[in-house]
Formats: C-alpha cells, sequence, structure tokens
C-alpha cells in the first residue's frame, strides 16, 4: 500500500460513499474501485461491501482503516517534527515544542 491509498481509506469512511469519494479525490471512480481491488488482492481481504446507500467496510476493512488513520496522524507528525528540525537545526528538541507547534 502506498501513502495515498490511507487518504483514499480515510475519504471513503468520510463520505460512505465510492462515487463522492472519487469526487473529492479528484479520480474518477472507476479508478477508484481498481485501486481499491488492487489494495483487496494486495492484503488478501475485502474490505467493502457495496450496498444500494454507499458502502460499508467489512471487519477487516475496518482494522485496515484503523491502521491507515494511525499512520497517517504518525506520518503528519514527523513531518512536522521534521519541519521543526529543518527550520532550527541547531537548537535540541524536547517533546513538548511539538505540541507549541501544533497549537500555533
Amino acid at each position: 500500500m502506498e501513502e495515498k491509498d490511507f487518504e483514499l481509506l480515510i475519504m471513503l469512511d468520510k463520505t460512505k460513499n465510492i462515487t463522492h469519494a472519487a469526487e473529492k479525490l479528484y479520480i474518477s471512480q472507476s479508478s477508484l474501485s481498481k485501486r481499491i481491488a488492487t489494495i483487496e488482492k494486495e492484503l488478501g481481504v475485502q474490505l467493502l461491501v457495496r450496498t444500494r446507500t454507499g458502502i460499508l467496510f467489512t471487519p477487516s476493512g475496518e482494522e485496515v482503516l484503523k491502521t491507515a488513520e494511525t499512520v497517517t496522524e504518525q506520518l503528519q507528525r514527523m513531518r512536522e517534527k521534521n519541519c521543526l528540525v529543518k527550520a532550527h537545526p541547531d537548537r535540541p528538541f524536547k517533546g513538548g515544542d511539538f505540541v507549541k507547534l501544533r497549537n500555533l
């Protein structure tokens, strides 16, 4: 899986609809469906169930979604940390510095 796949899954969870998620991600519904199928094949599990009213995550899909959310949050923290370190390369940082950065 790639980082953009985490965003895709998170958007699917927010919209509960493949067409709406595709619109928000600026890709076609067909491309999104194909990417979902590729992820499912790669992981060896079904992530979604399509219904007349939208999509539902399977239990395996819920676990993958939770992991995607966690990884996305960790990547964001890492980027914030690296941004702060690059801005002040000679300064040692403590954990609280990153909380201060988020509150700016």
